[in-house]
Formats: structure tokens, C-alpha cells, sequence
């Protein structure tokens, strides 16, 4: 858990100002996923509770995030990604969400 605490934090801090550049926050989804695919549940756990809960309370991540969770890995995780916001936010979330990952998709 830790781990992820901290890392989570590195990740913030790259989207201080502006939208980083994907060789900097790819990483990061690529280490969770792994995290998540591999079986541990403890790993999971981190994952989910220091990373993934904390995603959507930064503007800026939440606009980019589309590009780094699939819709599948999303509409699969909503319990996680929900944790921080009440039911209306979630749901006005969930919709900007699914809209960006379809244009995503269409690329």
C-alpha cells in the first residue's frame, strides 16, 4: 500500500500544470494493471484504494484518464473509481467517461 501511496503522489505531481507527456504517465497504468492481472489481491487492494479512488479528484486527470483506462477495464472498476464522489458526480462522470472513450475508440 504504501507503494502506491507514494506513487500516487509522483502521479499527481505530473499533472500539476499541464497534461504530461504519455512516456511519463503510462507507466503508472501499466504498473497497475499488472498489479491488478496478477492475481494478489493485496497488490489489488493498493492498487484500487491508493491509486484508482484517488484519479477522479484531480480535474486534469480526470479529463486525460479516458486515454488510459479501456471502457471495459472502467465500466469493470466503477465501485473503485465511485469511492470519492456522491451518486450525481459519479454519474455525470460516467457519462463524460464513456463519451471520450467512444471517440478514443473510433481512432
Amino acid at each position: 500500500m504504501a507503494l502506491w501511496i507514494e506513487l500516487g503522489s509522483i502521479f499527481d505531481s505530473l499533472y500539476r500544470s499541464e497534461v504530461p507527456p504519455d512516456e511519463a504517465v503510462r507507466p503508472f497504468f501499466q504498473l497497475a494493471r499488472r498489479c491488478f492481472e496478477s492475481g494478489g489481491s493485496e497488490a489489488a487492494t493498493a492498487v484500487a484504494c491508493a491509486f484508482y479512488e484517488h484519479l477522479l479528484l484531480k480535474p486534469s486527470v480526470r479529463a486525460d484518464l479516458p486515454r488510459w483506462i479501456s471502457r471495459a477495464d472502467f465500466l469493470a472498476s466503477e465501485r473503485i473509481f465511485s469511492y470519492h464522489l456522491n451518486e450525481s458526480e459519479f454519474a455525470a462522470f460516467r457519462d463524460e467517461f464513456l463519451a471520450a472513450s467512444a471517440r478514443f475508440a473510433q481512432r
